[in-house]
């Protein structure tokens, strides 16, 4: 009996130790994906940011139009009179891109929120500064919703007492929105 389980001892020792050890072999699979997005565009719908008629008289003061569709125009200063027979309005741009619910993008205005604009009196050294701001704004950016979304600019005219009449203007394309997808 001992021969019979030597023997089968031999054989499973010969047959377990003379084949191969393999390890395991693991696989897992992926996919490649690209998504195209529709081109982001801007378009300026209201061009010019209008102050409209101001007057003005020994004391300075301010005038704000707000970075709105309906573009609010407000003063301070006692002796600063908003005029009638003008249509102040903000600048409007219309950012068009990709419909998906959520897209959101980044607004760089130029100049920025920090900086002055200053406008030069026509045929005149007199000026007058424009503090610039938009909505959304450069900081938060925009959503598009639906496929577009319109940015307003606003500003505060500061205006001098006794300032020079006449009509004052920025250089052209002063005013500069650039939009990128996030």
């Amino acid at each position: 009996m001992k021969k019979i389980i030597f023997s089968l001892l031999a054989i499973v020792m010969v047959v377990g130790f003379s084949n191969k050890v393999m390890a395991q072999a693991v696989s897992e699979h992926a996919t490649a994906t690209a998504t195209i997005q529709t081109p982001i565009s801007i378009a300026a719908t209201v061009n010019n940011l209008d102050f409209g008629k101001i007057v003005t008289g020994t004391d300075g003061g301010t005038v704000t139009i707000a970075a709105t569709s309906a573009g609010e125009r407000t003063k301070t200063g006692a002796n600063v009179i908003l005029a009638m027979g003008s249509t102040p309005n903000s600048a409007a741009f219309t950012v068009s891109g990709d419909a998906a619910s959520g897209t959101t993008y980044t607004i760089s205005m130029t100049p920025d929120k920090d900086t002055d604009l200053t406008l030069n009196k026509e045929s005149s050294t007199e000026t007058m500064a424009v503090r610039l701001v938009c909505a959304p704004t450069a900081v938060d950016g925009g959503v598009l919703t639906s496929g577009s979304q319109v940015i307003y600019v606003g500003g505060t005219l500061t205006v001098a007492a006794d300032q020079a009449a006449g009509v004052y203007n920025s250089q052209a394309d002063a005013i500069t929105i650039e939009v990128n997808y996030n």
